[in-house]
C-alpha cells in the first residue's frame, strides 16, 4: 500500500461545471473562477488547465506565490491576487507574467497603494501593474470604504505603474436579496460618483457562486465563483442541486485494514464513548483527523460506504476519530456468520459524488457542523490527489474568451 488513502477529483465534472455556469451567464460576461488555498485543497497545477480549456476567463487567488506557482506551471490565464501586495520587489517585478500584465493585484488602501507604485520604481523598470479596487460595502473585510476609495481611484488613475483594470466587492450573504441589493446600490452609486476616472472596458464583479445561480442582476461584467465549481451546492440552489445540475468533483477512498467480531457489550476507541448493543464486526480504516477526516457534531454519527459482497453497504462510524484510524461497526455486512476477514482490502468510501449518500461532502459536512469548504481544505497534503483525464498543460494555451480589458498586457509597446 503506497497511500493509507486517495483523493480522486474528476476534471471531467469541473468542465461541466464551469459549462453549466457558462449557459446560465451567457458569452458576453466573463467568468473568474476561485483557486485559493491550493483550489481548496485539490491541486490548482493539475486543475486550471480543465478550467482554461472551458473558457473561464480568469482565475483568482489569494496570495503572490499562489499567482507565481500557477504561472510557473504554464497557466497564462489571467490571475487576481485578492490580498493586499505592498511590495514588488524586482525578482517579482522582472517575471514574465508581471511584464506581460498577466497577474493582477488587488487595491485595498492608499498606503498599500503608495507602497506598492514605490516598490515598482524601485525596479526599475518600466511596467504598468493591472490593479483592482476592491470595495468595501458591508463585509467589513478587506477594501476600502467607499469614501477612501473614491480619493484611491483617482490616485491610481493619476499613476504611470499602475492600471485600473477592474472593481470589485465580496458580499455579505449572497442568499440574502435585501442584503445583496444593498450592497449592489452601495457599489451602483460609488461608481457614478467616480465615473470621471473608471477607464472604458473595466471589469466590475461581485457575484460570488450563489449569486450567480440566485440574481442575474449580480452578473456585471464577470461572476467570482468558487464553490460553484466544486459542484457542492445544497438545496437553497435549487435546479443547480439536483441530478443535472452542478456536479460535486472529489471522492476519498481507503480500504478495509482489519476485522473482527466482538460480543454485544465491547467498548471500542477512547474514552469507551460506543459500546456495541449486539454482537458484531469492527472494521479498522487507517484514516483519521490528521488525513482531515472530521468529528461528528454531539448526537450525530458520520458514516462511510463499504464495497462487500457485490454492493455498497452504509456503515456508522462507531468510537472516536483517532489520529490514524477510524473503526465502522461493519455488522450489518458480515452478519452473525460470516467471516470477518473478507472484509480485509474491501474498498471504502469516506467522501462520494452521490448527493443522495451519506458521505457526500455537503452531508458529512452537516454532520461535523461545518462548511463544505472546510471538508476540502482540510484534507492532509500528506494523501495522493489523482486527477482524471488530466489535461496536459499546454504551455501555449491561451484562454480565448477573456475581455480585452483583462487580457491585453498593459505594458505592450512600451
Amino acid at each position: 500500500m503506497d497511500s493509507t488513502s486517495t483523493i480522486t477529483i474528476d476534471l471531467r465534472a469541473i468542465g461541466r461545471n464551469v459549462r453549466r455556469l457558462r449557459g446560465l451567464i451567457g458569452p458576453d460576461r466573463a467568468m473568474c473562477t476561485v483557486l485559493k488555498a491550493d483550489a481548496y485543497g485539490l491541486g490548482a497545477n493539475r486543475i486550471w488547465p480543465a478550467m482554461v480549456e472551458h473558457d473561464v476567463d480568469m482565475l483568482a487567488v489569494y496570495s503572490l506565490p499562489q499567482a507565481n506557482a500557477l504561472a510557473d506551471a504554464g497557466c497564462t490565464a489571467p490571475i487576481l491576487v485578492l490580498m493586499p501586495v505592498h511590495r514588488l520587489d524586482a525578482d517579482d517585478a522582472a517575471r514574465p507574467q508581471f511584464i506581460a500584465g498577466q497577474v493582477h493585484l488587488t487595491i485595498h488602501d492608499a498606503e498599500q497603494a503608495r507602497a506598492l507604485i514605490g516598490s515598482i520604481r524601485e525596479s526599475g523598470l518600466r511596467m504598468r501593474v493591472p490593479v483592482h479596487i476592491e470595495l468595501d460595502t458591508g463585509m467589513t473585510r478587506g477594501g476600502a470604504r467607499p469614501a477612501e476609495a473614491q480619493d484611491l481611484v483617482r490616485l491610481v488613475h493619476a499613476s504611470r505603474e499602475l492600471e485600473l483594470a477592474g472593481v470589485f466587492t465580496h458580499l455579505v450573504a449572497s442568499g440574502s436579496a435585501g442584503a445583496t441589493d444593498a450592497q449592489m446600490s452601495c457599489l451602483d452609486e460609488w461608481m457614478a460618483r467616480c465615473s470621471t476616472w473608471l477607464p472604458r472596458g473595466l471589469l466590475v464583479h461581485l457575484a460570488s457562486s450563489h449569486a450567480t445561480v440566485r440574481d442575474a442582476s449580480s452578473h456585471r461584467g464577470m461572476i467570482r465563483v468558487g464553490l460553484a465549481w466544486t459542484g457542492l451546492v445544497d438545496d437553497q440552489w435549487g435546479a443547480f442541486a439536483k441530478d443535472d445540475g452542478l456536479e460535486s468533483v472529489v471522492r476519498w477512498t481507503t480500504s478495509v485494514v482489519q476485522a473482527k467480531r466482538v460480543p454485544a457489550g465491547t467498548p471500542v476507541g477512547y474514552g469507551s464513548t460506543w459500546c456495541s448493543a449486539r454482537d458484531t464486526v469492527i472494521a479498522l480504516l487507517p484514516v483519521g483527523y490528521a488525513d482531515g477526516y472530521p468529528s461528528p457534531q454531539p448526537g450525530l454519527q458520520q458514516a462511510v460506504r463499504i464495497h462487500a459482497r457485490g454492493a455498497w453497504h452504509t456503515v456508522p462510524v462507531v468510537g472516536s476519530v483517532n489520529m490514524d484510524q477510524l473503526t465502522v461497526d461493519a455488522g450489518s455486512i458480515v452478519g452473525s456468520w460470516g467471516a470477518p476477514q473478507e472484509l480485509f482490502g474491501a474498498p471504502v468510501e469516506l467522501l462520494g459524488t452521490d448527493r443522495s449518500q451519506v458521505t457526500h461532502p455537503l452531508e458529512v459536512a452537516r454532520v461535523a457542523g461545518r462548511k463544505p469548504y472546510e471538508i476540502l481544505c482540510a484534507l492532509s497534503a500528506r494523501l495522493p490527489r489523482v486527477h482524471e483525464r488530466a489535461l496536459e498543460i499546454d504551455r501555449s494555451m491561451r484562454s480565448a474568451s477573456v475581455p480585452r480589458s483583462a487580457a491585453a498586457s498593459p505594458n505592450a509597446g512600451e
